[in-house]
Parts: C-alpha cells; sequence; structure tokens
C-alpha cells in the first residue's frame, strides 16, 4: 500500500472476451480502478492524433518506452500514442 491506495488485481492483458487465456503470458497485476476502466479494451484514441492506438502490454512492452513523470513527478505523461491512449483510456491521472 505504499504506492497504491487500493489492493492490486489480475488483469487479463487481453480481455477474455476478446480470446485472452488465464495464462501467465497474459496476466498482469493491477489497480482496480485501472482495470475498470479498461474493461475489454485493447485500444483506444490517441488524443493527440485521433487515431485508434494499441494500449500498454506490460507483458511485451517497456514501460519507460511510453511513459515518463512530469517534471514534479504527481502525473504520468505519454511518450508515445501507446501511452497516451492507455493514460487516456485507464484514467491514469
Amino acid at each position: 500500500m505504499d504506492y497504491a491506495p487500493e489492493v492490486f488485481s489480475i488483469d487479463h492483458v487481453i480481455p477474455q472476451s476478446r480470446g485472452g487465456e488465464s495464462t501467465l503470458d497474459n496476466l498482469a497485476l493491477s489497480c482496480q480502478a485501472c482495470n475498470n476502466h479498461k474493461y475489454t479494451r485493447v485500444t483506444w484514441v490517441d488524443p493527440l492524433s485521433g487515431e485508434m492506438a494499441p494500449l500498454y502490454n506490460p507483458r511485451q512492452q517497456l514501460w519507460k518506452d511510453h511513459f515518463t513523470w512530469s517534471k514534479d513527478f504527481t502525473l504520468i505523461v505519454g511518450r508515445t500514442p501507446t501511452g497516451w491512449a492507455t493514460i487516456e483510456a485507464l484514467d491514469m491521472n
């Protein structure tokens, strides 16, 4: 509880409703709020380009490639269309 106000839940990176399996390579820990916002999404609109972008996949991508912190460390900032879309879709800030 040092970094998150909620207990983490198990997220299917590719939702079961989209064919995702309950295997280790498709499961990740997620805060419940992010998991609820994600729901069955695997893509979301990149707010900068207006194009659809894939959501961040913690099993296949590195966090530092798609996100960084604001200068005062209070906001997560996107670095790529995937980062920007994920921040918007999961309402991370």
